[in-house]
């Protein structure tokens, strides 16, 4: 297999191995950047060129490594329980990315109006988790409410 490896440099150094794509010269984006003038800073809009591998990696995989960004740096669960045990790994990453794409789904749903920042968010997510009640038979009572007796929802599912 032909393979290309590329190091592209923005603000940071990238590195891109692809099996497909080209270097030639992509779609060029703005990003605003300070620079100094003679007497004051300014807010610049700068044309920064990008190779056709950045910007297909950068089109498809942002949303993957967003997510991979909030499940080990902002929730840390790799770093807070640490294991040697494989199946332990396994379930703990699949819980950080169950948390990851709630909480993104969360403000990406309700944007700036949700009124909860991530951490109160995860809190709460964390106390619903808590006392939850997945494992009681839930039983509706058919009918109207007043005829129907009540129903006792404590009782374990088994």
């Amino acid at each position: 297999m032909d393979l290309t490896a590329v190091l592209w440099v923005d603000r940071e150094r990238r590195y891109f191995i692809a099996s497909t794509s080209t270097t030639l010269p992509g779609t060029p984006y703005d990003r605003l950047r300070w620079r100094q003038g003679k007497v004051t800073a300014a807010r610049v809009a700068l044309i920064v060129p990008q190779p056709q591998v950045a910007a297909a990696y950068y089109r498809f995989c942002s949303p993957i490594d967003r997510c991979h960004r909030c499940r080990q740096d902002d929730v840390r669960l790799d770093h807070k329980l640490f294991t040697n045990d494989w199946s332990m790994r396994v379930n703990m990453s699949l819980l950080g990315m169950c948390i990851a794409d709630s909480w993104l789904l969360y403000s990406g749903a309700r944007g700036d109006v949700g009124g909860l920042s991530q951490h109160e968010f995860l809190e709460i997510l964390a106390e619903q988790l808590i006392d939850n009640t997945f494992e009681t038979a839930g039983l509706r009572p058919r009918g109207s409410a007043e005829a129907a007796p009540a129903v006792d929802e404590s009782v374990p599912l088994r």
